[in-house]
């Protein structure tokens, strides 16, 4: 019985110092994310915005201030359920900015970018269109070889239409698993059930969304 009774001790013992542990690292993260934070990070990309202006730097200025407005969104506006789709589309817009900006020159690389919001006061739920739009920028380009991009958004009486097709330009062994149009699936199904249409497929050397969403 005393050696049963040391060995749970001893037990107890290690298991009380691994939480002690753990909590002692979760509190270093939380004081690294205190210290991290976006007010931090806003002031730094401002501080860096105003250099570039006063440098004429107007293609870095503009590109800061794209990356600004993403960081801002992500932010803020995503801890909501559903933001004017007009800042959604914005939103989109400095993202394919930026993404294209990063591009190495490449003459056999088309890009078809059609943006439209008819201005009617409708909203969406953030971050929804972003994954598949992401996914044709990781997925479908290359630096040299021929490839292309098509994404194009509109929104209608309150309906939002959403075409992303791109070249495939990397082998199966080496695509992602599609966890984050996964999850955008996933989030259609809870937020509009019954309210919208997606399909995704591939079609020879082509990956192709068409996404449809009644009454936003």
């Amino acid at each position: 019985i005393a050696g049963l009774s040391l060995v749970f001790d001893t037990v107890r013992s290690r298991r009380e110092r691994a939480e002690l542990q753990q909590q002692k690292t979760a509190a270093e993260l939380a004081g690294l994310r205190a210290q991290l934070n976006p007010h931090f990070l806003f002031n730094a990309l401002n501080t860096l915005y105003s250099e570039a202006i006063q440098q004429g730097q107007d293609k870095l200025s503009q590109h800061i201030a794209e990356l600004s407005g993403i960081l801002r969104f992500t932010l803020q506006q995503s801890r909501q359920d559903t933001v004017p789709i007009g800042e959604e589309i914005e939103f989109l817009q400095r993202y394919i900015s930026l993404q294209q900006a990063r591009l190495p020159d490449n003459p056999h690389r088309n890009m078809d970018i059609q943006l439209h919001w008819e201005g009617k006061p409708v909203r969406i739920a953030p971050l929804l269109l972003i994954p598949f739009v992401e996914n044709a920028f990781q997925y479908g380009l290359h630096p040299s070889r021929p490839c292309f991009v098509v994404i194009h958004v509109k929104t209608e009486n309150s309906r939002l239409y959403l075409r992303v097709e791109n070249s495939i330009v990397l082998p199966q062994t080496h695509r992602g698993a599609g966890l984050g149009i996964a999850n955008a699936r996933e989030r259609l199904e809870r937020l509009y059930p019954r309210r919208h249409r997606l399909t995704v497929k591939e079609e020879g050397d082509v990956f192709k969304v068409e996404l449809g969403i009644e009454e936003l």
